[in-house]
């Protein structure tokens, strides 16, 4: 009975002391330049162009695609903000590795 109180008493105490290091239930931290680019882009590529009515319907599944997609997307043709157009490059060169 005094082992289990003092067990919990240690456990309460570590947490108190953030003795346990924090967890990050996306996999990306604020701060992470690239990753935080990486998941905008790929939320980006989703929502705007990859969607049921949006021009990449049907999705991007090899490298030559991607690369016309990104000469299509750097020249302004979907509308994206400058952000986005990184976003979504930072996005497409790692996921067919064309960087």
């Amino acid at each position: 009975m005094v082992t289990k109180k003092i067990s919990k008493l240690v456990l309460a105490f570590a947490f108190a002391m953030g003795a346990f290091p924090p967890a990050f239930a996306s996999g990306t931290v604020s701060g992470a330049g690239g990753a935080d680019a990486y998941a905008r882009g790929k939320a980006v590529f989703a929502r705007k162009l990859t969607c049921e009515s949006c021009p990449f319907a049907t999705g991007i599944e090899t490298a030559d695609l991607a690369q016309s997609a990104l000469k299509r997307i750097e020249s302004g043709e979907f509308g994206l903000d400058d952000g986005e157009r990184k976003a979504v490059r930072a996005f497409i060169e790692r996921r067919f590795r064309l960087a």
